[in-house]
């Protein structure tokens, strides 16, 4: 352990604030703009810093972003001077502290770097096994990030499909058409309502002294607030289930904002804020699709509320969807299920992974693991 010395964080690294940038000057670009959440925008205007570790400094106070460059905006700090250190190694061990709970101010919390320096740590000082740490923790990330644009990569390719057939009717082009309440749609389909194509259960909140993070009872979803890409994170559980989506239905926000939408594999209880959906025919990769082209309908009932945006069952019943042929829906089906089954295979590895770096992170930091 004669490598890993007690100090004070400000001893390591050296922090400044970020910079004013107007959404104005925030035009496309090559150089992102990092905000206390990450990215905010793009520009070409100043020269970036390279590379860049930048700390919410308000609004989302102490998350932590590592960049190859950006520019940051006044809404973080970032470091100016790794004082030697190794610029990932730093990365992994800024998020290790609990960094935002230095944040000051009652009425609008915020960061102040003279807040966090005197924080007492223990640090490795050898810069190559700083670098042997960094390479461990960074193969995982990279790995995610290789995972996570595959992923990406097959949704485009499921969404350029569903475009293709159902929206532009490429391949039917040849055959007749007729009018209908959406326009031109080819003969043998009709328009009909989200009802027909799907069974629509709506959430209902369980006691709130029933809510724990221990894991007693089954998983529960209020609302987006643990949405991820596509399949939600785990964080409360409820001992007492009012309402429950299957596995592998499609969750609705219909509260705040209307229409985001995840899938969930496993059985679960949904609150208020949320609905399941479930194809009637068994066919939940196109019914996938047909809600994420109903976003800017489902957008329209946000801020209609007398608070926030929602929407009800049987407005969401009502909506309007195309009913294509059950051949066209049955071929697409097929195509798109192995798409969505990969994502999936690929996003329970990226778990996994994540699982493995968040626990050899604090080891790896305090030397517990000896490399």
């Amino acid at each position: 352990m004669a490598e890993w010395k007690e100090c004070t964080l400000g001893d390591v690294l050296s922090l400044k604030r970020g910079y004013d940038l107007p959404k104005s000057q925030m035009r496309d670009g090559n150089i992102p703009v990092a905000g206390s959440n990450g990215i905010i925008g793009f520009h070409d205007e100043f020269t970036p810093i390279t590379p860049c570790i930048t700390i919410g400094r308000s609004g989302n106070i102490g998350n932590v972003y590592y960049y190859d460059r950006c520019w940051a905006h006044n809404t973080t700090l970032y470091v100016d001077d790794y004082k030697g250190n190794n610029p990932k190694y730093l990365y992994y061990f800024l998020k290790t502290l609990p960094i935002a709970s230095y944040a000051g101010g009652s009425a609008v919390p915020t960061l102040n770097r003279n807040h966090i320096y005197p924080i007492k740590v223990c640090f490795c000082s050898n810069v190559e096994k700083q670098k042997e740490i960094a390479d461990i923790l960074s193969s995982l990330d990279d790995k995610i990030e290789v995972n996570r644009k595959i992923n990406e990569n097959l949704e485009q390719q499921a969404e350029a499909l569903f475009k293709s057939w159902f929206v532009d009717f490429d391949p039917f082009k040849d055959g007749k058409f007729i009018d209908s309440e959406l326009g031109k749609i080819p003969e043998g389909w009709r328009v009909g309502t989200l009802s027909e194509i799907a069974d629509i259960t709506m959430g209902q909140s369980p006691q709130g002294s029933s809510y724990n993070e221990n894991g007693d009872g089954i998983i529960f979803y209020q609302g987006r607030t643990e949405f991820g890409d596509r399949f939600p994170r785990v964080r409360l559980y409820t001992t007492e289930p009012k309402r429950y989506a299957t596995p592998f239905s499609i969750l609705l926000s219909v509260r705040a904002p209307v229409g985001d939408l995840n899938i969930v594999p496993y059985k679960c209880c949904i609150g208020r804020g949320l609905a399941s959906l479930n194809s009637s025919q068994g066919y939940n990769s196109f019914l996938f699709y047909v809600m994420k082209n109903l976003k800017s309908k489902l957008d329209q009932f946000n801020g209609e509320g007398t608070v926030f945006g929602s929407i009800n069952k049987k407005a969401l019943e009502n909506i309007d969807v195309l009913i294509p042929s059950s051949e066209s829906i049955l071929k697409f089906e097929r195509i798109v299920k192995n798409i969505d089954r990969q994502i999936y295979v690929l996003s329970k590895e990226n778990d996994n992974l994540a699982n493995q770096r968040d626990t050899l992170l604090p080891k790896l930091m305090s030397g517990e693991i000896n490399l």
